[in-house]
């Protein structure tokens, strides 16, 4: 899975620094190579997920690094992860939020199950009245499917 995620980040990752504009560069970085790995986060169990979601992290923290052009210190590195409001830069943490990413879209997922199955009950009770009429009517499946 690192191979597979270093694939789709490493161009974005490797020309961010060059850019002429660290503004510009670091944005770029929080916007759209730290989300690359919400999907994963979300979709895979996070003991499948732990190596990746640290490898990533460090990714773009050495990123970062290069586009401010020095490295930072541990306690840099835990502020550049905190939130914004926070008066830090917001890049969150793969490592620390899978869990929460995981846990969060099944809560949302299961709080979606009623209504789906409510649906799917009315698709079942649908097709069945529909099938009683063309019994009724005397309709084959093969004649209703031709309809």
């Amino acid at each position: 899975m690192n191979k597979c995620m270093n694939e789709r980040t490493k161009p974005l990752l490797s020309k961010l620094p060059k850019l002429q504009d660290c503004q510009s560069a670091s944005l770029l970085l929080r916007y759209c190579g730290v989300p690359k790995v919400v999907h994963l986060l979300r979709t895979v169990p996070p003991r499948l997920v732990s190596s990746m979601a640290y490898h990533h992290d460090k990714q773009i923290i050495e990123t970062f690094e290069n586009i401010i052009g020095h490295g930072l210190t541990a306690r840099q590195r835990h502020q550049l992860t905190l939130p914004i409001k926070f008066g830090s830069f917001g890049i969150s943490a793969a490592a620390e939020t899978k869990s929460s990413a995981f846990l969060g879209a099944w809560a949302n997922t299961l709080n979606n199950l009623p209504d789906r199955e409510k649906t799917l009950n009315n698709i079942l009770s649908q097709m069945t009245l529909i099938q009683r009429s063309y019994q009724l009517h005397g309709i084959s499946k093969k004649t209703s499917r031709s309809l």
